[in-house]
């Protein structure tokens, strides 16, 4: 089955979809044969949200092993690699976007969205474009704030709570927070992309995605980054936590 976090992500409140490389294809069975491409990947969220990619070329791989830690991750090999699964329905903000990614493109002046809610919208990636930070994308752009350094070797943690007008969204990577104003927005649906694909698709691996419509308050945000940090061994021993 895999490591589980230290907090269960079934037990917050709006948690919408959650898909983690430790069971592909769900609780308790079997994995995807090594390098094997992934047509569906299971929400374990309990809502039966399974991202899914019926067109062979553009399936990911499974990695067994070779993620942090050495667990497993599901690798987008270009930028025609991605799965989806549309939802309708009206999702207002607060939307939370939680995700554990390793790029692997070098710079090339674009942002790359890693994961994302509402047909693209709201968004984790990398903005190779302007701050070479790994940085969120709300409605129209990446938004400013982000401080971790892009590179092509190291897995982090990147979390965003994407909020109306008149109050301050949330990003943080890796356990470093800042603040960017709310925005109207655009949410009309809850489409969710892994790896999304397009012209400037994420190239990369992707080891766990969470989707909550609604708010984690920001010790309950913070627990669950640090959980991440704990489960994937990632910044073992430095991982930051900034109030």
């Amino acid at each position: 089955m895999g490591n589980l976090s230290p907090v269960d992500p079934r037990t917050l409140p709006g948690l919408f979809a959650w898909y983690d490389s430790n069971a592909v294809n769900g609780f308790f069975n079997a994995q995807p044969a090594a390098d094997a491409a992934v047509a569906q990947w299971n929400d374990l969220s309990g809502n039966g949200r399974h991202a899914v990619q019926g067109t062979g070329a553009n399936q990911p791989l499974f990695r067994l092993v070779g993620g942090p830690n050495n667990n497993p991750s599901v690798q987008f090999v270009d930028s025609t690699d991605v799965m989806a699964i549309a939802t309708a329905g009206t999702f207002p903000r607060p939307v939370t976007v939680v995700s554990v990614v390793k790029n692997t493109l070098a710079d090339d002046a674009a942002y790359h969205k890693a994961v994302s809610f509402n047909a693209g919208r709201i968004a984790t990636g990398l903005d190779w474009a302007t701050a070479n930070a790994f940085a969120p994308f709300d409605d129209a752009a990446a938004q400013a704030g982000g401080t971790i350094a892009g590179d092509i070797t190291t897995y982090h943690i990147e979390t965003f709570e994407a909020k109306p007008v008149g109050s301050t969204s949330r990003m943080g990577v890796d356990g470093l927070h800042a603040g960017t104003a709310g925005i109207a927005g655009t949410n009309t649906n809850g489409d969710i992309s892994l790896g999304v694909g397009g012209a400037n698709g994420w190239i990369g691996h992707l080891c766990e995605a969470l989707f909550f419509t609604g708010e984690l308050s920001p010790s309950v945000l913070f627990a669950v980054e640090q959980g991440l940090a704990q489960k994937w061994g990632i910044m073992a021993g430095q991982y930051r936590i900034a109030v």
